[in-house]
C-alpha cells in the first residue's frame, strides 16, 4: 500500500497527476492508495466566518486568509483541493471507486444544537481521507 497524508496540499495539480500515475504503476493489484488532505470547501466557510465576526468587531478582514496558501506570505499549501478534483485524477489513472471519509469537525465551544448539526456535514469537515484499491482487472469504466 501507498499512504500520502500531508502531501497533496503542498503540490500543483499537475504534480498531484504525476504522484498518482506512479502510485499506480507501483501498486500491486489489490493494492491500496491512501491520500489525507485539508478539505478546501472547509477552509473556505471558515474563513467567510473569520472574516465575517472581524466586520463585526470592526476590523478589516482583508488580513485574514487561511494559513499557509497563495494569499499568505508563508505559502506552503498551494495544492489545496477539493473531493471532486481528486476524484477526477484518480478515475483518470484507472482507480475507479474512491472511498472518501470525511473527519468530522468537533469544537467543545459550540452549543450542543449547532455541534449535532453540523457533525458529519462534508463541509464542515476539516480533513478529507480517500482510500483507493488498485482494481484486480481493468476493465471498461465510463
Amino acid at each position: 500500500g501507498i499512504i500520502a497524508p500531508d502531501v497533496f496540499e503542498h503540490i500543483t495539480y499537475q504534480e498531484k497527476k504525476k504522484v498518482i500515475a506512479e502510485a499506480y504503476r507501483c501498486l500491486k493489484p489489490g493494492g491500496a492508495f491512501i491520500i489525507k488532505t485539508p478539505n478546501l470547501e472547509y477552509l473556505k466557510i471558515s474563513l467567510f466566518i473569520k472574516r465575517f465576526f472581524a466586520i463585526l468587531r470592526f476590523k478589516p478582514p482583508v488580513n485574514i486568509h487561511i494559513p499557509h496558501t497563495r494569499s499568505n506570505p508563508d505559502s506552503q499549501h498551494c495544492g489545496l483541493t477539493t473531493y471532486a478534483a481528486l476524484v477526477k485524477i484518480l478515475v483518470n489513472n484507472a482507480f475507479h471507486f474512491p472511498a472518501i471519509t470525511y473527519i468530522p469537525l468537533i469544537r467543545n465551544r459550540f452549543p450542543g444544537c449547532i455541534s449535532r448539526f453540523i457533525y458529519g456535514k462534508k463541509m464542515f469537515c476539516e480533513q478529507i481521507i480517500v482510500t483507493e484499491r488498485k482494481p484486480l482487472f481493468l476493465g471498461f469504466y465510463p
